[in-house]
Parts: structure tokens; sequence; C-alpha cells
């Protein structure tokens, strides 16, 4: 296999994937930092015909943009210079959770944890409630957290009638 896709010019770094089931196929594939060298090559694991061979040029407009898109993110595409850029991208995304945290914690009241009272007119907190579950199914992870922060939430506010009541 390794002669085979050797032969019809894989780029050095590809992976082979060998076939678990009896209907399976052999796989090469490579990603390389240049994505014009990407490619796909499943082979007849009886025959060694080739099955499929894809590359760059296959994927149609849309395709070749998400594997850009995926390089850049990667911080392949411009060398060190896109690397910099994410790096400074991440950066500043932390900066925002600590920024965040400490405003919050210099605005909060003394002694309390700042929770926003219960609104009287429920028309726009109910949009915002919509947008938030849907954002939630769309994103499950960001539902996950929004469940937590709900959770949270709760808690506080349970922990907060305990101690108004006793």
């Amino acid at each position: 296999m390794v002669a085979t896709v050797e032969r019809l010019g894989i780029v050095p770094g590809y992976a082979i994937n060998v076939p678990t089931t009896p209907t399976g196929v052999f796989t090469a594939s490579v990603y390389p930092d240049d994505i014009t060298f990407e490619r796909v090559i499943h082979h007849d694991r009886y025959t060694g015909e080739v099955l499929y061979d894809a590359g760059l040029e296959d994927l149609g407009t849309l395709g070749r943009w998400a594997e850009w898109g995926i390089s850049v993110h990667m911080g392949q595409e411009w060398g060190l210079l896109n690397q910099i850029v994410l790096l400074l991208a991440c950066l500043a995304m932390v900066m925002l959770c600590v920024s965040a945290a400490t405003m919050w914690w210099k605005r909060r009241p003394s002694g309390a944890l700042g929770i926003p009272t219960v609104p009287t007119d429920w028309r726009i907190p109910r949009t915002l409630l919509g947008m938030a579950v849907v954002a939630g199914i769309f994103f499950p992870l960001v539902g996950l957290s929004m469940l937590l922060l709900l959770g949270i939430e709760l808690v506080a506010h349970m922990i907060g009638r305990r101690r108004k009541f006793a």
C-alpha cells in the first residue's frame, strides 16, 4: 500500500488506515500545512484498485474555502505571522474573561453576588430566553454552560430566600 500511494504521488506525511471490517478499504490521507497538497485515496482491500482519489481541487468552491478557513484557523496559512495574530486573539479573549470577572467583583454590592432582581415586565426577558434556548440547541456547549449557570442562579436564589426567612 505504501508503494502504491507513493507511486500515485501523495506527499510525505501521509497516514494509512488499515481496514477493520471485511468490507473496509485502505485509506491513505495527508493534510499538510500547504492545503494544495491535501489528498485522500481509498483502495479496495482485495484488489488494490483505487476507489476514490481526491485532492483539494476536487472539493468544489465551498470545500476549498472551508479547507482554507481551517488552515488559517490552525495557523498554517501565513506561517509565523498567522500564529502571532491567533495568539493575540487568544490573549485578548483571556483578557476579556479576566477583566469581566474583575469588573463584576469590583461593582457588585458589598457582601452579595449582585444578582439582578426578577423583572416585572416579562416581554423582553421572554424574547431573550427564547433566543438563549435556540442558541443552546444549535450550540450544545453553550446550552450546557447556560444550564450550569441556571443551576448556580437557582441555588444562589434558594440560599438567599433561606437567609431572608431565617
